[in-house]
């Protein structure tokens, strides 16, 4: 902080320029000196005195900007990484689904192409895919029930179609006997 009451390096005349005596609550504004830029704040507590002079705080902007600049630094850092780890739990749920799915996929093609025997991955999981996978065990356990009453009915048929044959030979060989007994 700086009490001035004279021109120091040009300095009194450039605030008097960039409107140091304005009204209001904008206490706060940049000058430049030469190359450099300084964030100025006053206060005019000192101006009813009688002396002219007023509180003065130059800084330089660098200086005065600094921990903003290190938080905004810090918050896009930040920034990064969370997007960086919501980006690998992104790839690794992706990863994890499609193998899951890609697993219960497989099993339900072979099951659809007769391989009952076909093992169906993710059965003890308690989410949607485990729900797929029961779905897909369902379907496979209805293929085998499906494949046994087809069997038994194809032995059903067969042993029908032996009866009567069986039946029919009976019955040719009771007619021969009776027409032979003629």
């Amino acid at each position: 902080s700086f009490l001035l009451s004279e021109d120091n390096n040009g300095m009194i005349e450039q605030l008097v320029k960039t409107g140091l005596h304005h009204e209001g609550d904008d206490n706060y504004f940049n000058i430049n000196v030469g190359s450099d830029e300084y964030l100025a704040s006053y206060g005019n507590d000192f101006a009813d005195s009688g002396y002219g002079w007023q509180l003065l705080r130059l800084q330089s902007t660098d200086i005065a900007l600094e921990p903003l600049n290190r938080i905004r630094s810090i918050l896009i850092t930040l920034i990064g990484i969370v997007a960086a780890i919501a980006a690998s739990v992104g790839v690794y749920v992706a990863v994890a689904l499609s193998g899951s799915l890609k697993g219960i996929t497989t099993s339900l093609l072979a099951i659809a192409s007769g391989q009952l025997e076909t093992k169906i991955p993710s059965l003890n999981r308690k989410d949607e895919i485990g729900l797929m996978a029961k779905a897909v065990d369902i379907f496979k356990d209805n293929m085998i029930k499906s494949k046994l009453l087809e069997i038994q009915a194809d032995e059903a048929d067969k042993l029908a179609q032996n009866e009567k044959k069986l039946m029919m030979e009976k019955l040719a060989s009771d007619f021969e006997s009776g027409v032979q007994g003629i």
